[in-house]
């Protein structure tokens, strides 16, 4: 195996797991058969053995290797169980991991908010938006499979990304930022328990009322006016949401 180094979207370890999940989706190496060592990979990669260890966990969370003391990582199965997951810790890091995995559309339609929508999205009634509807496919080189069905509404003095769309290549809010000059500062995220919709389930190809994960997210500019407002919904057990918590 080549040794390539890593430049591309999203954290480190994310990246180094998806070159070492690529020679196993292509048979190159088969079932059954061994990884490198740690130290193996991290020469080849010029990375560090814990952004190795962090690597081969996610590989692991994928079902796709396992690691057994002594015997080191062997593989299980040539592609990963449905599944899609987000690691970031930054407004940074979650822009550049959107670029990894851009959302495709599906409907877009100019709402006026009521009561009830305006106060969900931190905004007033008889505001005008920009719904968006998509979904987010688990690979992003396919649409084959579905990983979550996503809600999106933007301010209306923005619906001019609406042409941007169909060709998306990274976050709406990102667009947005780079388009306006929105000045993206902050973002607000709240993940809770929900049971999916009929039409959500459907979507995802899995039964109604399905236990699932919703996570809204409230994209803010420096003065602190809500721009965007986007909500994700994924089954349970399809999503994993890993985060690292660093003492200051």
């Amino acid at each position: 195996m080549p040794s390539r180094r890593l430049n591309g979207p999203g954290p480190i370890f994310s990246q180094l797991a998806r070159r070492l999940l690529e020679p196993i989706e292509s048979g190159a190496v088969p079932v059954g058969a061994h990884l490198p060592t740690e130290d193996e990979i991290a020469r080849r990669h010029g990375v560090s053995r814990h952004t190795v260890r962090h690597a081969l966990a996610r590989l692991r969370s994928l079902g796709v290797i396992e690691s057994r003391q002594g015997v080191g990582s062997i593989v299980l199965r040539a592609s990963p169980r449905s599944m899609f997951s987000e690691t970031f810790s930054s407004v940074e890091e979650l822009i550049r991991s959107g670029r990894g995995t851009p959302l495709r559309t599906q409907s877009v339609e100019e709402i006026v908010a009521d009561e009830k929508l305006a106060e969900e999205l931190r905004g007033r009634a008889g505001q005008t938006y920009l719904k968006i509807i998509g979904v987010r496919p688990t690979n992003p080189s396919s649409n084959a499979t579905v990983a979550g069905y996503v809600e999106v509404y933007v301010d209306s003095i923005y619906s001019g990304i609406r042409d941007l769309l169909p060709k998306l290549k990274t976050t709406i809010a990102e667009a947005i930022d780079d388009r306006y000059n929105a000045s993206l500062s902050w973002i607000e995220q709240d993940i809770t328990v929900c049971l999916l919709s009929k039409e959500k389930a459907k979507v995802m190809n899995v039964l109604p009322k399905t236990p699932g994960l919703k996570i809204q997210r409230w994209y803010h500019t420096a003065n602190g006016r809500v721009f965007e407002v986007a909500t994700s919904y994924y089954p349970m057990g399809g999503f994993t949401y890993h985060s690292v918590l660093r003492r200051t």
